[in-house]
């Protein structure tokens, strides 16, 4: 029963992931950093170096496990970047700053009291939407899942994996869209610019 219990939980944080939009003040030193360390590690696992237990792989290893392209290993760096300022903001319960990484229409959806009741939410608004996120989180201690890989529908629209357990999970854990330039946690039925 507590199996089930925590499956639940991690569905429904599932569905409701984080948010992400790229903030205009991102610091792109720090970016640049994680891309080279993406890069090197990426160098190493071509090369055929020893690798560690599957379990034991940083997430950079296995997001560029497949053939990517230029474009699309630079966007997967800008997303995971954007994924750790998400979790940051539940760690920090910094509720504004959340807000700054969504598309409107993820906004308009979780600030309307009805579409978040036929959904299964005990929320009534956006705000009171996040807390019930980082209640839960912190209640049954449910950190960041691992990203097994970042799949680009287009230029402008990509779905971001996890591992749960030693598995994969089937259905993507967040939907990013491209808007004027800047990744957004959106909605799955939502397109990019």
């Amino acid at each position: 029963m507590k199996h089930a219990y925590v499956f639940c939980t991690v569905l429904f944080l599932f569905f409701c992931g984080c948010v992400s939009k790229r903030p205009s003040l991102v610091n792109e030193e720090k970016e640049e950093a994680h891309r080279q360390k993406l890069v090197r590690t990426e160098g190493n696992t071509q090369e055929g170096l020893t690798q560690p237990a599957e379990k034991e792989k940083p997430r950079e290893e296995i997001i560029f496990t497949e053939q990517k392209s230029e474009y699309e290993k630079k966007e997967t760096v800008s997303i995971i970047y954007i994924i750790e300022e998400l979790e940051q903001c539940y760690e920090e319960g910094d509720f504004e700053k959340w807000m700054s990484f969504l598309t409107p229409r993820y906004k308009k959806r979780y600030s309307d009291s009805q579409a978040l009741k036929e959904e299964g939410w005990d929320a009534v608004d956006i705000e009171s939407f996040f807390h019930l996120l980082v209640q839960t989180r912190k209640t049954e201690n449910i950190n960041t899942l691992p990203i097994s890989r970042v799949e680009f529908l287009n230029e402008n629209k990509a779905l971001v994996y996890v591992f749960f357990g030693d598995e994969e999970f089937p259905e993507p854990q967040h939907t990013f869209v491209r808007i004027n330039g800047k990744w957004y946690k959106g909605l799955r039925e939502e397109e990019g610019e």
